[in-house]
């Protein structure tokens, strides 16, 4: 399995961190959840980090062998009667891309959230679930 983290302004962004150092309009302007990929004998599981936003704002979907995750971490501050003084939180739109390779079963994808956490299950197919393969030197 392939990992690709979706990025679609790297150059720009590569630029602007080599710049200014850990501090960068992404970084600090943006919402982008944190991911854990697991891998144990029979799946793939990958955990990413969603507190504060609701199981109906993410969608997962799977095309052309790629597993995108997209949703969004809505605002929660409604009342326009204050203004803010330091806000640290992140709030926004993400999305998050994984190359699924010839080694998973793509008809056996499920996924779970509870208390902030989407967890998906990525079964290996059959095939690879052989643990070693003998080769042969001529």
């Amino acid at each position: 399995m392939n990992l690709i983290k979706y990025r679609p302004n790297m150059l720009f962004n590569t630029i602007f961190d080599d710049s200014f150092g850990s501090f960068t309009r992404q970084n600090y302007f943006s919402f982008d959840p944190r991911v854990d990929v697991t891998e144990s004998e029979k799946d793939y599981t990958i955990s990413f980090e969603l507190p504060g936003v609701k199981k109906d704002d993410v969608k997962l979907s799977l095309e052309g062998g790629l597993l995108s995750v997209e949703g969004e971490k809505k605002y929660a501050g409604e009342d326009n009667s204050s203004d803010s003084r330091r806000q640290e939180r992140r709030y926004g739109a993400f999305r998050r891309s994984f190359r699924l390779g010839d080694g998973v079963d793509q008809k056996k994808i499920s996924a779970k959230f509870s208390d902030g956490i989407l967890e998906i299950t990525v079964s290996k197919n059959k095939e690879s679930l052989k643990k070693e393969i003998e080769i042969k030197i001529n």
